[in-house]
């Protein structure tokens, strides 16, 4: 769903061209592969798991985007967004509350 909206946004502007992009919990990285394709000038694609990374980096590569995309873990459990704000000019996720 998140794709989905961001893919309608970019129809309609031009607000993620050379932009550096924060995800918050990327899973497979599909938003992130989106907004690089878009035009972003830097995604960095985050999540707590790094086996999860390791899938979004390997899809990154199979979608020709490892030049603009970059994993990161990042633990946001109680994360001030201020901390942050000189790495991206846009944050996005979907799905961020997980409860075992």
């Amino acid at each position: 769903m998140l794709t989905r909206l961001l893919d309608e946004i970019n129809q309609n502007s031009s607000i993620f061209k050379e932009k550096t992009i924060l995800e918050l919990g990327c899973g497979a990285g599909l938003a992130s592969i989106a907004l690089a394709k878009f035009g972003s000038s830097s995604v960095i694609a985050t999540d707590a798991n790094v086996e999860v990374l390791e899938l979004a980096k390997q899809n990154f590569d199979l979608n020709n985007i490892s030049s603009v995309g970059k994993t990161a873990e990042l633990h946001w459990g109680l994360l001030d967004a201020s901390e942050y704000d000189s790495i991206a000019d846009i944050v996005v996720g979907s799905d961020l509350t997980y409860n075992s």
